[in-house]
């Protein structure tokens, strides 16, 4: 099963985490993204600072950046895949 590193950002807190975890598929690492978001909008909110975007950049261990989750205040989460190319 592939291993994924999870980089959380917003620009300004640090404290916001990577986490590494095993995922099935696509599905599981969107999942997974989306869950990260939900917690580091609630440390955001708790701060007072919703008007952040924050994404999470998503590594494939081995292989590099495989898919960016990006969320802005008001604005509906969009998954962005890197397309890989054929050698």
């Amino acid at each position: 099963m592939p291993r994924f590193l999870f980089d959380v950002h917003d620009n300004i807190f640090s404290d916001l985490g990577d986490e590494d975890r095993d995922c099935e598929g696509r599905e599981d690492v969107e999942k997974h993204a989306q869950q990260l978001l939900a917690e580091a909008r609630a440390k955001q909110r708790a701060r007072a600072n919703l008007h952040l975007v924050t994404s999470v950049i998503v590594h494939e261990l081995g292989k590099g950046v495989v898919m960016t989750a990006i969320a802005g205040p008001g604005q509906d989460l969009d998954f962005v895949w890197k397309e890989r190319r054929a050698a």
